[in-house]
C-alpha cells in the first residue's frame, strides 16, 4: 500500500513539474514571438543602433528589427525652442508602425520635449505610451565623451520606455531603471541596467 502511495505522489509531482515547465516554455516562446522595430530619426551611429538592438534582445527577449533612417517628422517640430514634441512623435510612430511588429521605438540625437504640469515645454530623454505600441528616445541629454557611459545611459532609457509600453509604471526603487529620471542624468547613472524584482514580476520577466 505504501509503495502505491509513493508511486502516486511521484506521479503527481512529475505531472506538476511538467505543467510548470511547459508553461515556462510557452511563456518564453511568447516573448520570442514579440517584436519591436527601431526607427532611427536622423540617427546615423550604426554601432549604437546594434548595441541598442542587442540590449533589447537580451533583456526582453524580443525580436528586434532595424528600420531605415528617416528625417524627424516636421509636424513634431516646436520652433520656439528648436526641438521636437515627444508626444507627437510617439503618436506618429504609433500610426506608422508596421503591422508585422508589436512595438516601435524611435531614436534620435535631436532634443525632445513635452508639456509637464505648469511647464509648457520641458526637455526629456524619452517618452512612451503606458501601455501602448510606441516610444521615443533621445540621446541629446545623454551626451558624454565617455562612449561606454553614453551607451549605458542609452540602454537604461530605452529599456525604461519599453517598460512603459508593456504596462509598467514608474518605480520607487532608486536603482531600478523604471524609476522616474525626473530630468536628472544623475538618477540614470545611479540606476542598474536592470529592473527591481517587483517590476520584473509585473512585467512577467521572472
Amino acid at each position: 500500500m505504501n509503495q502505491l502511495k509513493n508511486a502516486v505522489f511521484q506521479l503527481f509531482f512529475f505531472c506538476a513539474f511538467l505543467f510548470i515547465a511547459c508553461n515556462e516554455i510557452r511563456y518564453k516562446d511568447s516573448l520570442r514571438s514579440t517584436s519591436i522595430a527601431i526607427q532611427p530619426y536622423n540617427f546615423t551611429d550604426t554601432a549604437q543602433l546594434y548595441f541598442l538592438k542587442t540590449n533589447i534582445e537580451n533583456y526582453y527577449h524580443f525580436k528586434v528589427i532595424l528600420l531605415p533612417n528617416k528625417e524627424v517628422p516636421k509636424e513634431a517640430w516646436y520652433a520656439p525652442r528648436n526641438r521636437y514634441k515627444a508626444d507627437k512623435l510617439i503618436r506618429i510612430l504609433k500610426d506608422t508602425k508596421p503591422d508585422s511588429v508589436n512595438y516601435i521605438m524611435g531614436i534620435t540625437p535631436k532634443d525632445i520635449s513635452i508639456k509637464k504640469e505648469d511647464i509648457p515645454d520641458y526637455g526629456i530623454m524619452g517618452l512612451g505610451f503606458r501601455p501602448g505600441p510606441s516610444c521615443i528616445v533621445s540621446t541629446f541629454r545623454l551626451k558624454t565623451p565617455n562612449k561606454r557611459l553614453l551607451n549605458e545611459r542609452l540602454a537604461k532609457v530605452a529599456l525604461h520606455e519599453i517598460g512603459h509600453n508593456v504596462g509598467l509604471p514608474h518605480c520607487t526603487t532608486k536603482d531600478c531603471f523604471m524609476h522616474a529620471a525626473e530630468g536628472s542624468i544623475k538618477q540614470i547613472d545611479a540606476e542598474k541596467r536592470d529592473m527591481c524584482s517587483t517590476c520584473k514580476k509585473l512585467a512577467q520577466l521572472q
